[in-house]
């Protein structure tokens, strides 16, 4: 078969999104937690009465987007919804890329980025993280107008590291470059910290969101982004149509409405987060950064990923071998105890 992939692709490794059957789930920084009550019982009630699910879903996700634009204070004309993060990176770099247009980013960095510019016939340069993972912002411009960025991309917190971006690095980024800054806030409940409210100040500025970490809609794939109306519209030009299931739709709308019971969630995931860190902290040759995110990096040259399998934790892991490189997402209590009572062990056994 592979005489009739394009060639590009035929050395192309895809995404690899694990689906091996672990008792304990920490790789892929999902919420540990489903609906609400609230929003189970008012899905439930409209599921009971939904006759409309033999039509094609709002196309235009209006009322969805009105729920958004409302939540942060801008027109409807401003927000493009998606299946996830990862539909909306795909339009992305579908619309303002032209073959062989070069996309910036930062690296380690989450890996679509690159894969979908790829896809859509795009270089890649990426400007790699200071040895804390922090990013240095004038070193990231210079490099991006070196290379004639036509798009960049910036995840903030930084998935895998956690790490937040400053927003006035960011700003001066957006400032600094003629070319649409794409920054990625998957993990911003958690951090707290948006560029959101200066969509209206740079028309080059576009924020990703998603429904799918702080406010446990993983399985719905739901994800939306913002900016000025006319780079909205760039993406309405190669949005699929009725790419938004109508009761994706509804479930997001939903959670909108019980929005302070979703605030309090991500206050405890925070608490959690911030205990597995600590007790993680004081483990010899376990090193953690810290992270603003609901996940925990950790580098360590103790075998702890054998240790994590052995006892059913499924963490994400970079590098395997002397110098291990594993993100651990932050679960309940007693998830959080079993990863750190088996990393422990692979301190222990040395």
């Amino acid at each position: 078969m592979n005489k009739w992939v394009r060639e590009d692709l035929k050395s192309y490794e895809p995404y690899n999104a694990s689906a091996q059957p672990f008792p304990i789930v920490l790789d892929a920084n999902e919420s540990p937690w489903g609906l609400t009550e609230t929003v189970r019982d008012n899905v439930a009630a409209w599921f009971a009465n939904a006759e409309n699910l033999n039509r094609y879903p709002d196309t235009n996700s209006t009322e969805l987007r009105e729920a958004l634009a409302s939540l942060w204070g801008l027109l409807r004309e401003n927000i493009v919804c998606g299946v996830g993060s990862d539909q909306l990176i795909e339009y992305i770099t579908k619309a303002l890329l032209m073959p062989g247009d070069t996309l910036v980013t930062m690296t380690p960095s989450f890996s679509m980025y690159k894969l979908t510019a790829k896809l859509n016939h795009g270089r890649v340069e990426e400007f790699p993280l200071n040895a804390d993972y922090t990013l240095d912002a004038d070193g990231f411009i210079r490099f991006a107008k070196v290379h004639n960025a036509k798009l960049v991309i910036l995840c903030t917190p930084n998935n895998p590291t956690g790490g937040s971006i400053p927003e006035a690095d960011l700003l001066r980024i957006a400032a600094a470059l003629d070319c649409p800054v794409v920054v990625d806030e998957a993990y911003a409940e958690f951090g707290q910290d948006t560029v959101i409210p200066h969509i209206g100040t740079y028309d080059n500025l576009l924020v990703l969101r998603t429904f799918s970490k702080a406010y446990g809609l993983a399985g719905a794939r739901i994800g939306y982004a913002v900016a000025q109306k006319e780079l909205a519209d760039a993406l309405h030009i190669v949005r699929a149509p009725y790419n938004l299931p109508t009761l994706s739709q509804r479930l997001a709308i939903e959670v909108l409405r019980d929005m302070e019971a979703y605030k309090e969630r991500i206050e405890t995931l925070r608490t959690y987060k911030d205990e597995l860190f600590e007790k993680l902290s004081g483990l010899e040759g376990i090193h953690v950064f810290p992270s603003d995110a609901n996940f925990i990096y950790i580098e360590t040259e103790r075998n702890i990923s054998e240790s994590l399998e052995r006892h059913g934790i499924h963490a994400r892991v970079f590098l395997r071998g002397e110098k291990e490189k594993v993100r651990l997402s932050c679960g309940t209590p007693l998830e959080n105890e079993a990863a750190i009572q088996a990393i422990r062990e692979s301190v222990i056994g040395g």
